[in-house]
């Protein structure tokens, strides 16, 4: 599933050019990218702020015509995603829920449409029917995969007999995104690999709870898991210090608003090498030290300090006070330059 990032213009120019290609190569992924832009115009919404009306009334009006130009692969788009909800992976309700977002927002935004009719002839009323019927096998989406400022009808993210994802079922979501995760001939492999690594953070801050309930056998559960879940991630090899690396690629780049998903690889990354020590995990990480971790703190300091970086959702609780990246959006103006020490 999509981690959206950018500004909304940069969702709704996404969803033009990735239509364009979809018209010029029909065999690639492209249409299915221009739906999911469809969410991500939402999700950065909520970030940035609603974009000026009349310009979001031109683009609706541009992106209609050429949807309406997809003909009945609108209508296939949604009884693709019906045949798929009975089959799909445990672990790919998100990825299911977001194409029901996107068939819904085609209905919704383009209200009395070509493209509108041609999404309400693929049987919205069966596509639920499914849905509601196949979410108790499913894994719940983590409230961190869950795209931000969508309407509250869409209720398939939440689904009411699908209760909130405990302690048990977060480490059984994480040991599936990681068997996906290993399966190299999957093109979407790399998001169940983030969403395993970054689930680990979840984890963290679920133990400090069950630790301060003392739930002992949530101990003995959480030791078993990292010892399956350790072979899991050293089975990924040189995708580790890749999950480094782009972190730091991505901080060169980031915009202020994305602090929270930078931190939250950073975690992942720190709790990698404090939590599964012994099982080859922080070997894989620490034989490039400066290349990775501490090439990425730097960039965290140096982004902290030129710009104005902010959490756009609260930081998870219970993580270590080593976890340093957290605070600096306070106080990134104040920062002074890091000591040679703490490179």
């Amino acid at each position: 599933m999509p981690i959206f990032d950018g500004t909304p213009q940069d969702q709704m120019d996404a969803l033009i050019s990735r239509l364009a290609d979809a018209r010029e190569h029909p065999a690639s992924l492209s249409f299915d990218d221009a739906m999911a832009a469809l969410v991500g115009i939402y999700d950065r919404q909520a970030v940035h702020g609603a974009v000026d009306p009349a310009a979001m009334a031109r683009f609706r009006r541009e992106s209609a015509e050429i949807l309406a130009g997809f003909g009945e692969r609108v209508t296939r788009y949604v009884t693709d995603t019906l045949d798929d909800v009975e089959d799909a992976d445990p672990c790919d309700w998100g990825r299911l829920s977001l194409r029901r977002s996107s068939i819904q927002l085609l209905v919704d935004d383009y209200p009395g449409s070509v493209v509108a009719a041609l999404a309400l002839e693929g049987d919205l009323p069966e596509l639920d029917e499914e849905l509601r019927r196949f979410a108790p096998a499913k894994a719940p989406v983590p409230e961190r995969a869950i795209p931000r400022g969508l309407p509250d009808g869409h209720w398939w993210w939440r689904l009411p007999d699908q209760p909130t994802e405990t302690l048990p079922q977060l480490m059984a979501a994480i040991l599936a995104y990681l068997e996906q995760a290993t399966d190299y001939h999957r093109p979407d492999a790399g998001t169940y690999r983030y969403l395993a690594l970054i689930g680990l953070v979840e984890l963290r801050s679920r133990e400090s709870e069950s630790e301060s309930a003392g739930a002992a056998s949530d101990a003995a559960a959480i030791a078993e898991f990292r010892r399956v879940a350790g072979a899991g991630i050293a089975g990924l090899r040189g995708e580790v210090p890749g999950f480094a690396s782009q972190a730091r690629q991505e901080a060169s780049l980031a915009r202020d608003e994305d602090w929270y998903w930078l931190a939250m690889r950073r975690s992942a990354l720190a709790l990698m090498v404090d939590d599964f020590q012994g099982s080859g995990v922080a070997e894989l990480l620490l034989e490039d030290r400066d290349r990775n971790l501490e090439k990425l703190d730097e960039q965290l300091r140096l982004m902290a300090r030129r710009r104005e970086p902010f959490l756009t959702r609260p930081a998870p609780s219970g993580l270590p006070d080593s976890h340093w990246w957290w605070q600096l959006p306070a106080r990134g103006d104040q920062l002074s330059e890091p000591s040679r020490s703490q490179r």
